[in-house]
């Protein structure tokens, strides 16, 4: 972190005495250094005048009051609302966009019911509805304060990729190197809670990069280093994640970044020391930070050190404080109103309660809140907790159940990363896998041939995976979607090739299809290798042989009819069943009518699985673990009132009215956008009994 000086042009200008000339260029240039993140070059240039203009001179322009009272970190929420109408009512948007990211960053500095994001998003909202007014510099600076907000506030890290999307593409456009920092490390957490680690690697190479070879303001560059030193840290090296934090809180500058910036990099390295089981530095760490946000009732930082000495207790084998500390992480949590730091301490919770022996209380919380965090996408945290629950129920002598929740572990990551170890050492992991498959497997053997078509087609031959954007016949490619869209079994060939040249001449379609049919056969293998017989043609009919070749939609309906009969119904059976729905029938293909067609019948399939799903929920854990379906079937049809019913219902039992009127509210906005109707009286009994219970 380098020392800013005082630019020669400002320099000069004071020598002359010329201060009016001074004001009018630092009114302008401060706001970008601003959007820039370079908050300490604001202070120096004003420090230069000896006085900064004061607050309530009704003289004083606008951006210079602004620009003092953020770099001054002294402004209060009232003023800068006041600041931001003003600049409104001039017509200066440009500083505008200034006001509302400051009033977003001053609730994250506060740390304290992160529902005051609200009124700032909407106001960011505003502005971005009318981009033309606003440079792309403007632009990227309140997208990301946007992003942090919807991430760390409403824990939404769908809505904070979008927006980190946007921002990346407004900064790149104004030719901002701190806010594509400033990207790489919120996109980093995005990467680091979804799973996907290898993403958040490339990225953080990337914008190391970047670092080395341009100048960065402190703030750009404490933020990153503070979202490497957590990756490192959950990526089972906290020794280096600690060394790269460390290294941040001793640049000469940090003590004089914004509060939250400093609470942030302070409360990683306690995380990281924490999984390096050091006593002695974790006590010091955690001394500094007690001081800043204990006094200033910072309950989200304060909520993340209870948190980290949690984690720094079960590591050392105490979990007894590790659960007092999680206990009271949680509390601090729900004073902060923000999801994130709401969803982590539950896993530390249930890690600690494991630990005491208290199996049957952790195996309930991590059921509960399963559905929750897949349903945010926080898949890291899902798997982490299902090993946990694997690990239970190896204790308890049942080796089916604990694959079970391996699987689910193993499904919560995207494909081919690793299950990661939160707060575990290496060898947690690895023991797990050895127990598990050194037990007789009972499953059957995996099929030769694996074809996935829910959210993309993918098909695995062996070791080889070939995805459908690399995967250049695209008439081979045909052939098998329709074949699977036929059902899979004894399809005659006149109906395929009906269905890939519907304007072709019999025969030659016929001639067409058999090359066809020899290529899906060979598909993945080396000139020369004898293909498996997953594919049978047989008098004038195709068919994939079950044997040798298994399709996750077969395997989808197959389980759900099992799963829903008339004289009864394997809830357990149907859960895993609608876990097996991991995105729409071939996502991207949208311009063959009967791909479409047989889309819609399994989104229809799958809706009905849930309502069956939520109907049947036998106690409060159930009700509980059915959230996450109940969400991601809105998310396919936000229409269906008897979805809304259901969310209503679990969230009146699990004693949240407000909840519940909420997802009324959602009902009835989205029933009169659509389709001009009034929410049915059982929705509305429903907001009544909510209103009352609130």
């Amino acid at each position: 972190m380098q020392t800013p000086q005082l630019i020669e042009t400002y320099d000069s200008l004071l020598k002359q005495g010329d201060v009016d000339t001074y004001l009018r260029r630092l009114a302008q240039d401060g706001l970008s250094w601003w959007f820039n993140m370079d908050i300490l070059q604001i202070a120096l240039h004003l420090q230069a005048l000896q006085s900064a203009p004061a607050e309530d001179d009704p003289a004083t322009p606008a951006r210079l009051t602004f620009l003092a009272g953020v770099s001054a970190g002294d402004i209060s929420a009232t003023a800068m609302s006041a600041l931001y109408q003003r600049f409104l009512d001039e017509d200066d948007w440009e500083a505008a966009a200034a006001a509302a990211g400051a009033g977003c960053g001053a609730v994250w500095d506060s740390g304290y019911d992160f529902r005051r994001f609200q009124l700032w998003l909407e106001r960011i909202d505003f502005l971005l509805a009318n981009a033309a007014q606003l440079s792309p510099l403007a632009r990227a600076s309140v997208l990301g304060f946007k992003c942090n907000a919807e991430m760390n506030g409403r824990g939404d890290l769908a809505a904070a990729a979008t927006t980190c999307h946007r921002q990346i593409l407004a900064a790149e456009e104004a030719h901002s190197i701190p806010l594509r920092i400033f990207h790489a490390a919120l996109q980093t957490y995005c990467h680091l809670w979804n799973g996907n680690l290898a993403g958040a690697g490339v990225l953080l190479q990337d914008a190391e990069f970047l670092c080395a070879h341009s100048a960065a303001p402190p703030a750009a560059l404490a933020l990153l280093h503070s979202s490497s030193g957590l990756f490192h840290t959950l990526n089972g090296d906290p020794e280096t994640g600690r060394k790269i934090l460390e290294e941040t809180v001793a640049q000469p500058l940090f003590d004089r970044l914004p509060p939250s910036v400093w609470l942030l990099v302070q409360s990683n390295l306690l995380f990281a020391i924490a999984h390096c089981e050091d006593s002695v530095a974790l006590e010091a760490v955690a001394e500094k930070i007690r001081g800043q946000v204990i006094p200033r009732q910072n309950a989200f930082h304060h909520s993340y050190a209870h948190f980290s000495l949690g984690v720094a207790a079960l590591g050392l084998g105490e979990p007894h404080k590790a659960l007092a500390h999680a206990e009271q992480a949680i509390e601090r949590g729900m004073a902060a109103y923000s999801a994130v730091i709401e969803r982590m301490p539950v896993l530390l919770k249930g890690q600690a309660l494991a630990d005491l022996g208290r199996d049957e209380e952790a195996l309930a919380l991590f059921e509960a809140w399963m559905g929750p965090w897949q349903a945010c996408r926080y898949c890291t945290v899902a798997a982490t907790a299902a090993q946990e629950a694997a690990w239970i129920r190896l204790r308890q002598g049942q080796p089916e159940q604990a694959r079970a929740w391996y699987e689910r572990a193993v499904s919560s990551m995207p494909a081919g990363e690793r299950l990661p170890l939160f707060h575990r050492p290496p060898r947690y992991r690895d023991d797990l896998q050895a127990a598990l498959f050194r037990q007789p497997v009972t499953h059957a053997p995996r099929a030769p041939v694996r074809i996935c078509c829910f959210g993309g087609l993918r098909i695995e031959i062996g070791d080889r995976v070939i995805y459908d954007r690399k995967w250049r016949g695209g008439r081979t490619k045909a052939l098998l979607k329709a074949l699977i869209v036929q059902g899979g079994r004894k399809v005659s060939m006149e109906q395929l090739a009906d269905t890939l040249w519907p304007d072709s001449e019999g025969d030659q379609a016929y001639r067409n299809l058999k090359v066809l049919v020899w290529r899906l056969r060979h598909l993945g293998l080396d000139k020369g290798q004898e293909p498996l017989p997953w594919l049978q043609l047989q008098h004038g009919h195709l068919s994939l042989v079950e044997k040798y070749c298994s399709v996750d939609v077969f395997r989808f309906e197959t389980n759900i009819r099992k799963a829903v009969r008339a004289d009864r119904i394997d809830w357990e059976l149907l859960k895993c069943s609608l876990d097996r729905y991991t995105g729409d029938f071939l996502a991207s293909d949208v311009s063959e009518t009967w791909i479409i067609e047989h889309r819609e019948r399994l989104r229809r399939r799958y809706l009905e699985g849930v309502l069956v799903l939520a109907a049947t929920a036998k106690d409060l854990p159930a009700r509980q673990a059915c959230q996450a379906y109940l969400q991601r079937a809105l998310d396919i049809d936000p229409l269906d009132e008897r979805i809304y019913e259901h969310l209503m219902q679990t969230y009146l039992l699990l004693g949240y009215p407000a909840k519940a009127l909420e997802t009324y509210h959602d009902a009835q906005t989205a029933l009169e956008r659509e389709l001009a109707i009034s929410p049915g009286s059982t929705l509305v009994a429903l907001a009544r009994q909510a209103a009352g219970d609130a």
